[in-house]
Order: structure tokens, then sequence, then C-alpha cells
């Protein structure tokens, strides 16, 4: 049985391939939608007899209705038209090639419609990647990538396991403007942005491809389609356009996808898969390219600072404590190490690369000739641990290259495991096979939790028990230091002094605090607490909003 196709966008790059396509392995046009083009429309109508045409333009209806008044075809309009194509399960799937924002409800249309997609529209998955991705997982629908580079990574992708896959490279022509001078970019006209040297497109994406825009949303775009972190995308320069992007497994082994420029080998594979006919371009011949190369983004550039002796990539700062008490104080006002250290949290979360030294204009830089290891990720700290443990744990001979980090009091048993970190503390447990160690970050984000340990200025406290209504915390002080004197306003507090003494003071009133002494600190109180030696306490605090906002500052008197 043929297949039968809906097309978003018939007339434009996309589509018309599309067309070229379905008539090479003859499938049925079941609707075709345009913007405004009425010419080429009702010239597609007329070959493919569809059972449906829409004009997404409501001026131009009627002009297209007169024209296809001898056709037995329904004429639709507008947003309202491309969303009734899209719901229509008459077709065994869409292709959505519209420019711009405009697919995004027709997209999620058909996925609430239980039709396939084959997308052609990057703005859907930019501006909805989430939403579409969540709902297509829901109904069982299938989004079957048309562009180039991610078909190339779907097609990469068979027959292999997701959990397997180590990172994706997607590869960018550079366009038209690629290793020019920013002095010979200043005359480019309009006419040269869209000369492709490789592509035959639309003139929006080929702008896009250009300024390298395109290569962006294709970022954004892969993130969606593929579940991947953004250090799982890599980008690289490829001027001839013949690999069109690849995947590289855990094993260090890279498939990539090959073909010459035609936007007719990924169209057909979406509209065809899992087949693979005959397809109407040209066969790749290597020995016509003779070399393919593959550089990173704005390679001249880098060529550039190697040739002035520049250095970047890792780094170590060196500076005196006045320098940097100078610049403190230049973003924020404090009387001493203790005010700083209470403020800290007010100060702008920015590095001290782009605060500080990007500013300096003073500064010096000394090339490292001894050995260096960045130790930012678990795996690289595994490295260079002289251990395999730290903290209680225990490997079992069956554990091949595993090391445990422990800060808790319980002890940690493994047994069998391989290749793996495991990391535990207040804050949560880490378990992760050590490649995927340094791909943690935008899944650390997503947890939404108060930090469960800190250091403080007077000392620290660790939470150890979190319940509706009450959070349990132990409170170490540092002999001679004392808390901010300060108040909360929806909760009370109940120290209880484990050991060593201290005075506490709660309204101006004082009073002394030995091992044993339990104290309550009503809302509304206005307490601190002074440690006489080493100080042990556990604090409960009750109340229906606990919350690190709740707490108001007060200078002592």
């Amino acid at each position: 049985m043929k297949k039968a196709i809906s097309i978003l966008g018939s007339t434009g790059s996309i589509g018309t391939q599309s067309l070229e396509v379905a008539r090479s392995h003859e499938m049925q046009i079941y609707a075709l939608a345009a913007n405004r083009n009425v010419d080429a429309l009702e010239q597609q109508a007329r070959e493919f007899l569809p059972k449906k045409v829409c004009i997404f333009e409501a001026e131009k209806y009627t002009e297209l209705k007169q024209r296809l008044a001898d056709l037995p075809v329904q004429v639709l309009c507008g947003m309202e038209g491309l969303c009734d194509i899209a719901s229509d399960t008459n077709a065994d799937i869409l292709i959505n090639s519209v420019v711009g924002m405009v697919g995004l409800l027709p997209t999620l249309t058909a996925i609430s419609a239980g039709l396939d997609i084959a997308l052609a529209n990057k703005e859907t998955l930019v501006a909805g990647g989430s939403l579409v991705m969540e709902q297509a997982a829901k109904k069982g629908v299938r989004i079957y990538p048309v562009d180039s580079e991610h078909s190339a990574i779907f097609q990469c992708l068979q027959g292999n396991r997701r959990e397997q896959l180590h990172k994706i490279i997607l590869t960018a022509s550079g366009g038209p403007f690629f290793g020019k001078t920013r002095q010979e970019l200043e005359h480019v006209t309009v006419a040269d942005a869209l000369n492709h040297p490789n592509w035959s497109m639309g003139n929006k994406i080929t702008i896009d491809s250009a300024t390298l825009m395109n290569k962006g949303l294709e970022f954004i775009e892969a993130k969606w389609l593929f579940d991947l972190t953004p250090e799982q995308i890599e980008i690289v320069v490829h001027r001839q356009s013949v690999v069109h992007s690849a995947v590289e497994y855990q094993d260090c082994s890279v498939i990539a996808q090959m073909g010459v420029p035609d936007m007719k080998i990924p169209i057909q594979y979406a509209l065809l898969y899992p087949e693979r006919l005959p397809c109407p371009t040209k066969h790749l011949s290597l020995t016509d390219y003779g070399t393919l190369t593959f550089e990173k983004p704005d390679m001249e550039t880098a060529k550039k600072y190697l040739a002035q002796s520049a250095l970047w990539n890792a780094g170590i700062f060196a500076f005196k404590l006045g320098y940097l008490l100078d610049k403190a104080h230049s973003m924020i006002d404090f009387e001493d190490y203790r005010d700083l250290f209470n403020k800290y949290d007010t100060l702008t979360k920015i590095s001290f690369d782009y605060a500080v030294v990007e500013k300096e204009s003073s500064i010096q830089v000394l090339r490292y000739s001894g050995d260096w290891k960045d130790v930012g990720t678990w795996n690289m700290m595994s490295e260079v641990m002289a251990d395999k443990t730290k903290g209680k744990a225990v490997l079992d001979e069956t554990c091949e290259n595993t090391n445990v980090v422990n800060e808790l009091n319980i002890p940690i048993l493994c047994m069998g495991c391989k290749d793996m970190i495991i990391a535990a503390s207040g804050d949560g447990i880490l378990i992760s096979d050590k490649e995927r160690s340094g791909y943690m970050k935008p899944y650390v984000e997503k947890i939404e939790t108060e930090a469960m340990y800190a250091d403080k200025s007077w000392g620290s406290y660790t939470v150890i028990d979190v319940q509706p209504g009450s959070m349990t915390v132990k409170v170490s002080m540092r002999a001679g230091e004392h808390m901010t004197y300060h108040m909360h306003n929806y909760r009370e507090e109940v120290w209880t002094v484990v050991s060593g003494r201290g005075k506490a003071i709660v309204d101006g009133m004082e009073q002394v605090l030995r091992t044993g002494d339990v104290i309550t600190i009503a809302a509304g109180c206005k307490h601190t607490v002074e440690a006489i030696t080493a100080l042990d306490m556990i604090e409960v605090q009750l109340g229906e909003e606990i919350s690190v906002a709740d707490k108001i500052k007060f200078p002592m008197k």
C-alpha cells in the first residue's frame, strides 16, 4: 500500500523536493499547504490531485478557490486550515516544512491526532522542544528529522543502543563567508549571503547559514530530538558538505553519514523509513572530492592567535591578598572578613575571569612547563585519588576501575561495579559511569533542594532531617566565633547543646549554654549564639514556612 502524504510548505524548497521524491515513488499526496504562492500551489494541485489544499494568507483564499473550482478538492486557509490538515489521519505522515513559529501549532495538532511527522521546521523544537517531545512520547508519535544533519544523526543511531552514545558531531559548511576577514565582511551584499557554496535552500535558511545562526538553531533542535546535553554536541566546519554529521560512541568509534549535498536524501529517508530505495539524485564519488576537511569554527582566528603565541585553555591565578581585597571593596561595601563572608551571597554570580581578569590593565602571563591535570570532573578526580575509596566504603574483588568518595557516616558496599563513580554527601548521592560523570550539570540543575551542608564564618551546619513543618540541623561552631544577630518571622527554633559551652543572646538577654541545655527561640525574637569553646548543637526549626530567605539581620549593640 502506497503512503499518503500531507505537506505543509509545499511550494518551498523542502516542499518541492518532497514532491519530487513522492513523484519518483508514486506516493499519494493527500493534502498540500503553502504560504501565498497561488500559481505554484494550483500547479501542484492539478498534478497530484490532493483531497485538501490550504493557502495561509487569507487574502489569497478566494483566488485559489476560484482557480480550483473544477477540481474535487477542499480549499482551506490560515492557521485553521494548517491545523485541519495536520489533524487529518487519512494521511500516513505529515511533512512540516513551513518557515518560522507558524509550524509549532500544526506540529502539536498532528501529535494530538496521532499522526507521524517528518519535521523540517526548526523553530518547532527551538521554541517548544520540551513540550513537543513530551507529547510525542505520550502519544507514541514518531518524529523523523528532515534536516540533513539531524537525519544523519538519526541514521547513524540505527542498530545501536542509545545509551552507548558519547556525543554527536554536527557539521557546518561555513556558508559563503567562511575565512573572510572582518574588513571583507563590511562590504558583503544580500546576494553574496544567498550564494551558498553547496546547498540549494530557501532564502531564510540560506541567510541563517551565512551567519551560522542556522547552526545555533540546529544545536538546540538536536538537543531535543536526541535528548542530549549541550556538552554532548560538537560543531565542526566541513566545507564540502559530504559528511552530514556523525555519532561517536563510548568505545571511541565514530559513525558518519555521507552523501552528496542534496535534501532529497534525508527527505526520502524520513518518508520511507526504514526502507532504502533508489533516490532521484546522483551517487557520491569520493574521488571527485579528493580531500575532505574538518575545522573548528573560526579557524582563521585561532591561527592568528597561535601565530601571536597566544595561550588559552587553562590557568592558575596568582595575586597578593591586598589586591583581591581592593577588588572586593570595589564590588561590595564590607567592614572585615566576617562582614564580607556574610554578604558574599549578594555578589553577582560571575566568574573571576569575566569580573576581574578581562578588565585588568596590568597583567602578566607565564607559560607552565610542568605536568597538569584538570580535575574539574569526577572522572578526572578519580585519576588522582591515592586510594580507590575515601570514607566508609568497601569494594569487593569483582569491582573494576571504580572509585568511591563517601562523606556520610554510613558505609557503602560496592559489588561487581565497573568503570563507576560513587560520591555520597549530605547534598545527595551520585552514581555514574565515569565517562558520563562529566555531563551531570544539566541534570543537577533540575534538582530543586536546599543545601544540606554549608560552611559559615562561625563554623558549619549540616541538615539531618527534613519533614513537613520541621527541619533538623546540626550546628558546629568554632571557639570565639558568633552568629549574626537575627530573627525569623515564620519559624521558631529549639536548640539542644550537645557539647561545649557558649552564650545565647535573645532579645538582648544573655543566657549561658552548657552541654544538655535546651532553649526555645520564638518567631519574631532577635537572637544569636557565641561559642566560648567549640560548640555543637542540634537545632530543630518548626513552622509552616521554613526558608533561608526568612532571616532578618540586626547590628549588635
